[in-house]
């Protein structure tokens, strides 16, 4: 939603979130910052679709996909970070990030961009790459 929002600024700016994370510690230094819709940007710029819609926003995802939801209709593609293994306090994990895309009519296509933790090789952040259920990408053969 419109309004303001407080992340915390690593330094290197990567990983930087409004989350904290696991332990409880906040890392990175707060800053308010504003926060804008996809929809109040498409309908402010004047953009028609087709859109690809892309959100790494370290656990705010379903929260950028709710302020698209105008546009998402005409989203031949979403891609969206999800979480394996928990980093982040109130980050939703994958298997919530998919009931919430099927919900609105999307379904997985593929994974790419696979992250994993160096001390055990586990798989613990990917981007999905999200397609409508109905969509052409999806037709046998």
């Amino acid at each position: 939603a419109p309004g303001e929002i407080e992340l915390h600024v690593k330094r290197g700016i990567t990983g930087s979130s409004a989350f904290a994370e696991q332990d409880g510690v906040v890392n990175g230094v707060p800053r308010r910052l504003p926060v804008v819709t996809v929809n109040a940007l498409c309908a402010q710029h004047q953009l028609p679709g087709p859109y690809l819609l892309k959100a790494d926003v370290e656990g705010a995802e379903m929260a950028v996909v709710k302020g698209a939801d105008q546009v998402l209709p005409q989203c031949l593609a979403v891609v969206l970070e999800v979480t394996f293994i928990a980093r982040l306090r109130q980050a939703p994990e994958t298997s919530a990030v998919l009931a919430f895309m099927a919900a609105r009519g999307f379904v997985p296509y593929d994974i790419v961009d696979p992250r994993v933790r160096a001390q055990d090789r586990a798989l613990f952040q990917a981007d999905i790459l999200f397609v409508p259920s109905d969509s052409a990408l999806r037709q046998p053969g």
